[in-house]
């Protein structure tokens, strides 16, 4: 901004003395007051088997201001020490891959905002489907 935009910018300021209306007349827009935004907690739509053994796709609402999602899971039973497999992403469908077949995992996510917000999801519980082959004889 040029000294002389800036001199008239000071001077609008200190005539209007905060008026609106005074400060609405010299063209000036108005800054956007920013509001702080309120995390709301994560929402499991689903969790469902993927297209290959080992996978679970996870897919969850959109959170209105996250600036991230972090994604955990567990296959042992929940504890006060539990340590969470944590995958950080933005998207609202994600997989989990490598799974044990046969095993019950707990899954949640944490939305993560500005300032230190974040909010966690309910726990979802799921097992992961065993795929069985059956052998085909030749006749």
């Amino acid at each position: 901004m040029g000294d002389g935009l800036r001199n008239w910018v000071m001077y609008v300021n200190t005539v209007s003395q905060g008026n609106f209306n005074e400060l609405s007349s010299s063209n000036f827009k108005q800054a956007k007051q920013k509001e702080p935004v309120r995390l709301v907690a994560p929402f499991i739509k689903s969790v469902n088997q993927g297209d290959n053994a080992c996978i679970m796709v996870a897919v969850i609402d959109p959170i209105k201001g996250a600036k991230a999602l972090n994604r955990q899971i567990v296959n042992n039973p929940i504890t006060d020490t539990t340590e969470w497999e944590t995958y950080g992403d933005t998207r609202t469908k994600f997989k989990f891959a490598n799974l044990e077949q046969g095993q019950k995992y707990w899954i949640r996510v944490v939305a993560v905002g500005s300032n230190g917000q974040f909010v966690q999801s309910m726990v979802v519980a799921r097992y992961v489907m065993q795929h069985i082959m059956a052998a085909v004889q030749a006749a």
